[in-house]
C-alpha cells in the first residue's frame, strides 16, 4: 500500500478510502514531514502550488517523493500550471477514489507522466518553468527581462536602454541560451513568477 501524505490549508478533500499516513496544514510542517517520514507521494491542495514550489526547492532531488497536486477537476489549464510549476502530476477529486488511486500509483511507479498526454507534449512547455530561477549574468539583465515582460518591441527596448536594436536582440538570445529557454515570453513568465510580495506585517 502506498504511503501518502496530504498538505493543504484545510482538511483533505479526498475520499476516505484513500489511506493517508499524515496530513499537514502549514508549509513548515509539510517540509518537516517530507524530511522525517518515508512517504511514496506528497499530495497537496492545488491552491498551494506556489508555496509548494519553494518546499520542493529546499529538498534534495534524491529525497523528495513525487509531488502531486489535487484539484476538483484535472482540467487542461490546471495540468499546464502543475507542469509549469515542476510537479509530477495532478489528480481530480471528481474522478472518484478508484481513478485517483490508480493515477497516483501510475505516477509513483513511473508509468504515467506529463509526457503521457500527447496534447501536452505538443504545447512544448518546459517542465518546472515557473520554478526556475533566471540566470542573469549582466548587471542590466534584470531591467532587460522586465522590459521584455511588458511586451515592448525590440526597437522600444533599445530606445529605453539606450542600446542598438542588434544589442538588444543579442542579449535576449544570450539570456535564452543561458537559461535553456526557447521563447522570449518564457523569460517574462519566469521573471513574474519569481517576484516576491513584500511582507508588510
Amino acid at each position: 500500500m502506498l504511503r501518502l501524505h496530504f498538505a493543504g490549508p484545510q482538511g483533505h478533500p479526498l475520499s476516505s478510502s484513500l489511506a493517508l499516513v499524515g496530513t499537514t496544514t502549514t508549509i513548515g510542517a509539510t517540509l518537516n514531514a517530507i524530511r522525517t517520514n518515508r512517504i511514496d507521494a506528497l499530495l497537496f491542495a492545488y491552491e498551494w502550488a506556489h508555496p509548494m514550489k519553494a518546499v520542493r526547492a529546499t529538498v534534495s532531488a534524491e529525497a523528495f517523493p513525487p509531488f502531486i497536486a489535487v484539484h476538483e477537476q484535472a482540467s487542461r489549464a490546471a495540468m499546464v500550471h502543475t507542469l509549469a510549476c515542476g510537479f509530477d502530476g495532478l489528480v481530480g477529486t471528481i474522478d472518484g477514489s478508484d481513478a485517483i488511486i490508480n493515477k497516483i500509483e501510475r505516477i509513483v511507479d513511473g508509468t504515467w507522466s506529463f509526457d503521457s498526454e500527447p496534447w501536452l507534449r505538443e504545447v512544448g512547455l518546459s517542465r518546472g518553468l515557473l520554478a526556475k530561477e533566471l540566470e542573469l549574468s549582466e548587471d542590466d539583465d534584470e531591467q532587460l527581462v522586465d522590459l521584455v515582460g511588458t511586451g515592448l518591441p525590440d526597437e522600444d527596448i533599445a530606445s529605453l536602454m539606450n542600446w542598438s536594436i542588434q544589442r538588444v536582440r543579442n542579449r535576449i538570445e544570450n539570456l535564452l541560451s543561458n537559461n535553456q529557454l526557447s521563447y522570449r515570453t518564457q523569460l517574462a513568465v519566469i521573471r513574474a513568477a519569481s517576484l516576491k510580495v513584500p511582507d508588510f506585517s
